[in-house]
């Protein structure tokens, strides 16, 4: 259906009802307020008005639909009826009858994907690499934010649309369950806005899907995993890494950045779970002696042991993430803010045995700030290297007028490791489920 969407003149939308046969205007009596009255001499008099209209996403519930939303972005142009008001939204402009949305300023609820055939030919491979990467990271925020798919078990099928639109722009590169070969670290290093978050586990009515493992509904490395337990809030709330350091800080001009080199990734992804997918190299892979198991995703790295009194007091300090600098590591809880105790008790009513807990290093940066990113993973089987994901540790620092290259140089991130351990731990392949 994207395809389809993407094809079209101009699509339609009445985005203020919940069914077809609500039609596309509400009743002039929501529309318009009149108060009547009299004046001093005697003349009757009418004044009419109307609230104010809201364009936020959470007032249109078909915007909710994981399907709309995807559709919505790559259609080139659509008419969308508000209930109030009509709107009009193309790749140049958005425009709205009540005029308090003339321009499109920034990301809101109303956007367009560029066409397919859009290049940027001024920047390198790189950059362009980059530039959509970017692009897909604020896709997946928005798609998890704001969409309420009737079948949790269509969350990663949903937006598969996106991904086979995006290919044009990222050829050469290989999809697989939210994630991009092109992209790999950066795709695993999504993080949760302090929410109340909840995995969902396979229960006996439990709809299954091709990523499902026994236990649960989507592997613990994807972000739809996730199910926030606040019935007000959203689905998800998901945030990833800007990975880049401003530069010339002391102009007065505005701030120019530098993204992290390839370099600064850690982690390789082992065998070829991406051939598997369609999406990727648009045929339908080779027919195998072996069951693939979707929830399993294989990765050479380094991971280093970290007790959970130590999660329990980092994870302590993660309002500090907001702050800059803030040299000390901290922990965010994939569960949400100051979870992880709640979770410990759930799981290990007894206290959990030592070592339970790893930090797998993802990412490190040296350059005028220092940057590491790692996952932090529960070993779920020792003799098989399976390990299942529960949150992101993370530790920067800024270096400052006074600070001098030697301490630069002589920065290290908090990796944890086992006491008196001095030589660097060996890559190893582990599987995370």
């Amino acid at each position: 259906m994207c395809a389809v969407f993407a094809g079209s003149y101009v699509t339609l939308g009445a985005l203020a009802f919940t069914n077809c046969r609500e039609g596309l205007w509400a009743p002039a009596a929501m529309r318009i307020v009149e108060l009547k009255g009299t004046m001093p001499d005697g003349t009757p008099y009418s004044l009419y008005a109307q609230e104010q209209y809201h364009h936020d996403h959470v007032y249109h519930p078909l915007l909710s639909r994981g399907w709309v939303y995807q559709e919505t972005l790559v259609s080139p142009r659509t008419l969308v009826f508000l209930g109030r008001e009509a709107m009009w939204l193309c790749r140049e402009n958005i425009s709205c009858q009540c005029r308090t949305l003339r321009i499109r300023t920034s990301w809101n609820t109303f956007v367009k994907l560029p066409a397919r055939d859009t290049k940027h030919e001024a920047g390198t491979q790189s950059e362009n690499l980059l530039l959509w990467a970017q692009l897909w990271h604020v896709l997946v925020s928005g798609y998890a934010c704001r969409t309420n798919l009737s079948c949790l078990g269509d969350r990663l099928t949903a937006i598969e649309g996106l991904a086979e639109y995006f290919r044009h722009w990222r050829q050469g590169e290989r999809y697989f369950g939210g994630i991009w070969s092109g992209s790999f670290a950066k795709d695993l290093l999504w993080r949760t806005i302090p929410e109340f978050h909840e995995r969902l586990r396979v229960r006996p009515d439990t709809i299954k899907t091709k990523w499902s493992s026994e236990k649960w509904l989507f592997p613990t490395w994807s972000w739809a995993s996730l199910n926030n337990k606040n019935p007000m809030g959203p689905r998800m709330s998901i945030l990833y890494a800007k990975f880049r350091e401003e530069v010339a800080v002391d102009s007065p001009s505005p701030p120019t950045y530098q993204h992290y080199p390839d370099s600064a990734f850690l982690i390789t992804p082992i065998g070829e779970p991406f051939g598997q997918d369609r999406i990727a190299d648009g045929q339908k892979p080779p027919p195998s002696t072996e069951k693939r198991r979707y929830h399993e995703l294989r990765i050479q790295g380094i991971i280093v042991p970290i007790g959970w009194q130590q999660l329990l007091a980092m994870e302590k300090d993660a309002w500090a993430e907001n702050i800059e600098p803030y040299p000390e590591p901290f922990f965010m809880c994939d569960y949400g803010w100051l979870k992880f105790a709640n979770w410990l008790k759930e799981e290990y009513p007894a206290g959990p045995a030592e070592p339970t807990f790893y930090c797998l290093r993802m990412m490190k940066y040296i350059g005028r700030t220092g940057h590491f990113m790692g996952l932090v993973l529960h070993c779920v089987d020792e003799a098989r290297q399976i390990y299942e994901r529960i949150g992101v540790l993370a530790q920067r620092y800024r270096l400052e007028k006074d600070d001098t290259e030697e301490s630069k140089r002589h920065w290290k991130p908090d990796w944890r490791q086992e006491a008196g351990t001095e030589s660097e731990p060996e890559a190893r392949v582990i599987t995370l489920v």
